[in-house]
């Protein structure tokens, strides 16, 4: 086959090309076309007119595949395999070849750069290893989709070569059935999310419903305690007014028995001024008669035994509540309760 230049080819237009490289890139691309022109010009023409152009490279007017043509996008959005990128790549960079502008490869070159599934997903299926012959059937044994000419050798369903021999599907049939089967666990995904779905709103509902009788209880249970605390400040108010008027009481017998006892205790230094004076003067009459005014004066003196006794009282004076401890006072106020 004679070589071509890029002015002679058919699948650009001379000034396209021209204009959108410059020389040291028309020469690569040439050499490229050259040495990749495995299939003849006018079969590149029918191919292009026969499938969408979004699934054949616009370089090499080759369809994408999986393999080798793999789609990949550049930094303006068009699609170039990866093939054509390697062969016209200048120093990490390339330009364009619809649009002029340049997109800098990454440190994985073409290989690197993001792969257009789209193209690849909705491509027509075919068998890269027999010119894209459509496939017809599925092996079971190898668990792949084989096209006519794969059944001959690899996937034949005869023994071959001391092969074993496969187990091939029609691949409309192995279509149906997984359709029938797609669709029935369709119902089956349709109806469990039916299932949720419903089971949210369910519990939206139930957790609208908590909340709402959580402030309840919250409201119920202060309400309660307040009234609790209520009765207990009053207690508390009682306790201690009783503690004052006993305090009082006690106060006002203590202070009167202070005051008895400051004038007792004059009146008894009286009485040893006067017994000194007898005992020195020691006379007779004198001490017969201190002996008679001092005769109602003894240890056991009524006096004494009744101030005694209102120091004694003072002992009394304390409050002993109704819960002797804490730990009885939680079992009667309780905290603990459940929402039912």
């Amino acid at each position: 086959m004679a070589r071509l230049s890029l002015k002679s080819t058919r699948r650009r237009s001379p000034s396209f090309y021209e204009g959108i490289f410059d020389e040291e890139e028309l020469l690569r691309l040439e050499r490229f076309m050259n040495e990749d022109m495995d299939v003849h010009r006018d079969d590149r023409k029918s191919l292009l007119k026969e499938n969408s152009c979004q699934a054949i490279c616009p370089v090499c007017i080759c369809q994408y595949d999986d393999c080798v043509h793999i789609p990949k996008f550049l930094s303006c959005h068009h699609t170039i395999c990866v093939k054509c990128i390697s062969k016209l790549e200048i120093v990490s960079r390339i330009k364009c070849p619809v649009c002029r502008s340049n997109t800098n490869l990454p440190s994985g070159g073409a290989a690197g750069l993001q792969t257009n599934f789209y193209i690849t997903s909705n491509a027509e299926e075919g068998c890269t290893k027999h010119s894209n012959q459509p496939f017809h059937f599925y092996c079971k044994t190898h668990q792949s989709l084989v096209c006519q000419s794969c059944t001959v050798l690899e996937h034949s369903p005869t023994p071959r070569d001391g092969q074993k021999p496969c187990l091939l599907q029609d691949k409309a049939e192995l279509k149906q059935e997984i359709r029938i089967e797609l669709e029935t666990k369709q119902q089956e995904v349709c109806k469990a999310k039916d299932t949720f779905h419903s089971i949210q709103n369910k519990t939206t509902d139930q957790i609208q419903q908590l909340k709402d009788m959580r402030e309840q209880q919250i409201c119920s249970v202060k309400k309660t305690f307040d009234g609790y605390v209520k009765y207990v400040e009053k207690c508390r108010e009682e306790a201690c007014q009783n503690i004052e008027t006993e305090y009082s009481i006690k106060l006002n017998q203590l202070q009167t028995a202070k005051t008895d006892a400051g004038k007792l205790e004059k009146k008894m230094e009286s009485h040893l001024e006067k017994i000194k004076g007898v005992l020195e003067k020691d006379k007779i009459q004198n001490l017969l008669l201190e002996k008679k005014q001092l005769a109602h004066i003894s240890s056991k003196n009524h006096e004494i035994e009744r101030l005694e006794a209102v120091t004694k009282g003072v002992a009394a004076l304390h409050y002993t509540p109704a819960y002797a401890s804490e730990d009885e006072l939680k079992k009667h106020f309780s905290p603990v309760g459940k929402i039912q």
